[in-house]
Formats: structure tokens, C-alpha cells, sequence
């Protein structure tokens, strides 16, 4: 037996009436049985499995010695599955085993400016459905990163670090014994590190004594300016000009008065 809730159906195998059936999950409306046209005459068959995806039926011909198919809707001809080089006896119970099916991509999140440490989900992947004997969860996920389209060596986990200005995408590769299958995410723009470098933004000085107040110009990349009252060496910062926060070239002076 294998079920499909989503469409609201069961399907299975009767061994001793050499049918392929189904019918509706609460009940309603009537069961039919399934056309096997074109695959091996059914003899005993044994246990269904089904891909609703696919709309693909799958079973097991115990006495004929087969795997075959079908479509769920029951169009088209069934057939048998080529198992040549492999052993068929008595095959009982097929199960289904596919590479795993994207849900949804990986995203990229952190920071957005150089430096800034960038990490990559794993993004969504279908589950697998147990009561149609379908298995395709990943077991396995594998990462790389792009920036600009261009893959970046070595950048082979789920956390880099954005070591220049970009766009930066990841790639999340999910595999099981069936294979693989990949999804790239959304691109993250990462831009130079906030233009500090290039600025002097200006520190509060109010309260500090004149040393303190020039250390702290230096460590903003500023100047000292205009001291009053003229002349004086001690006290702390009672006014300061431009105000703190202002963002001035590099080398920007900045007006004291000590009280």
C-alpha cells in the first residue's frame, strides 16, 4: 500500500486478483484499478510505490520477475524497468530513491560592509514521503561561494569572510546515494568599509584635559585647532567646535575652549 494525502489517494497491490488499484483516502467516490498495459502480465504482484511529482506508480511482479510502472492517472502505456546486470528473484516491496528535490534557495545574511562576517543556509529541500515509499532527504550538504560571479577559492563552508567590495552568493550542493543537486541564493552587496579612512569625524572632548583631548584628535585622524584662551596649557574641554559627530577631510581642525 502507499498513500498520496495531498492528493487524497491510496494505491496498492493485490497479490492474489493480479491488479494495481486505487481509490480515494476518506472514502469517497470509487476505486478503479489501474491500467498495466504494456508491462509484463501481473503475477503476484508485491507492494507499490509512487512519485506524485512524476505522477509515476511503481511495482513489484513477484512471479513475472519485474519492476514496472505506470502513470498515476492511468494514461499512457506502463512498461517495464530495464534491470539488466542486476538479479530478479521473487522482488518484493519496491521503495523509491531520488537525488534531492530543491524547496527553496539559501539565503546569504551578516554584515554588508567589507570585513564583515557572511553566513549561508542551507535552504529548503523537499522531505521524503514515507507512505509513497519515496526517500530523497539530503544526507550531505556541500558549500562554495561566488562574488561577482566568479567562484572564490577555498571559500568551501557555510561562513566567510567578505574580504573585498561585492556582490556574494553561495551555493549549497544537497546529496544522498542517489546524487546531488544544487541551489544558489540571492546576492548579499557588500560595499568598502565605511569611508573612515578618508574622514575625520569628530570625537567629544567635553571634560577632557588638553592631553586627552589631543590623543583622541589623533586616534580620528584630526587636528588640534584654535585653543582659548590663548596661550593656555591645563584645564579641561568646556566648548568644542565642530560639534562631535560632525564628519570633516582628514586632518579637519577642531576648536577647543577650556574652562
Amino acid at each position: 500500500v502507499a498513500i498520496d494525502p495531498a492528493a487524497n489517494r491510496i494505491y496498492w497491490a493485490n497479490a492474489g486478483g493480479n491488479k494495481i488499484s486505487e481509490a480515494n483516502l476518506d472514502g469517497s467516490g470509487e476505486g478503479s484499478d489501474l491500467s498495466t498495459v504494456g508491462a509484463t502480465a501481473l503475477e503476484g504482484p508485491s507492494g507499490v510505490a509512487i512519485d506524485p511529482a512524476a505522477n509515476r506508480i511503481y511495482w513489484a511482479n513477484k512471479f513475472g520477475n519485474r519492476i514496472s510502472e505506470a502513470n498515476l492517472n492511468g494514461s499512457g502505456e506502463a512498461h517495464d524497468l530495464s534491470t539488466d546486470g542486476a538479479s530478479l528473484d521473487h522482488p518484493d516491496f519496491p521503495a523509491l530513491l531520488e537525488a534531492p528535490v530543491a524547496a527553496g534557495p539559501p539565503s546569504v545574511s551578516g554584515g554588508s560592509t567589507v570585513g564583515s562576517n557572511l553566513s549561508c543556509s542551507k535552504g529548503s529541500w523537499a522531505d521524503n514521503l514515507l507512505g509513497s515509499f519515496l526517500f530523497r532527504a539530503p544526507r550531505s550538504f556541500a558549500y562554495s561561494w561566488s562574488k561577482d560571479g566568479a567562484t572564490i577559492p577555498a571559500a568551501a563552508g557555510a561562513s566567510i569572510a567578505a574580504g573585498s567590495a561585492g556582490n556574494y552568493t553561495c551555493r549549497v550542493t544537497a546529496e544522498n546515494a542517489a546524487g546531488s543537486t544544487s541551489q544558489t541564493s540571492a546576492a548579499l552587496v557588500v560595499t568598502a568599509t565605511a569611508a573612515r579612512e578618508a574622514e575625520c569625524v569628530v570625537p567629544k572632548l567635553l571634560r577632557k584635559r588638553l592631553k586627552g583631548a589631543r590623543k583622541a584628535l589623533r586616534r580620528a585622524r584630526c587636528h588640534l585647532g584654535r585653543v582659548t584662551p590663548r596661550g593656555r596649557k591645563s584645564g579641561k574641554v568646556k566648548k568644542q567646535h565642530p560639534k562631535p559627530g560632525r564628519v570633516l577631510p582628514v586632518g579637519g581642525r577642531v576648536n577647543i575652549k577650556l574652562g
